[in-house]
């Protein structure tokens, strides 16, 4: 993976790149930059995956129960705080925050 490759967040396809912020966040082979880019697209992923099964619309970026997910997005705003950073703030708001 080339540097540049590395400091972009991952696709809607790719996989997220551990099952679990913890994880995410001792891998000493991700930047704090990486893992902060990381985490925020799981956040994003999460709270579209919470406005889907709210709207009855189908997804699979995560667990078809919606408690996990919130439990999920829960873990991943605790490790962006851990790391300096919170949720990415919108300019007027969303579901997805």
């Amino acid at each position: 993976m080339t540097a540049m490759n590395a400091k972009q967040p991952r696709n809607a396809t790719a996989p997220m790149p551990c099952p679990d912020p913890a994880v995410l966040l001792a891998r000493q082979d991700l930047s704090q930059d990486e893992k902060i880019g990381h985490l925020h697209q799981w956040e994003l992923d999460l709270r579209e995956k919470l406005v889907a099964d709210e709207e009855a619309m189908t997804s699979d970026l995560a667990a078809d129960d919606p408690c996990q997910a919130s439990e999920q997005l829960a873990a991943v705003l605790q490790a962006l705080e851990r790391l300096g950073s919170g949720a990415k703030a919108h300019p007027t708001p969303t579901k997805q925050g």
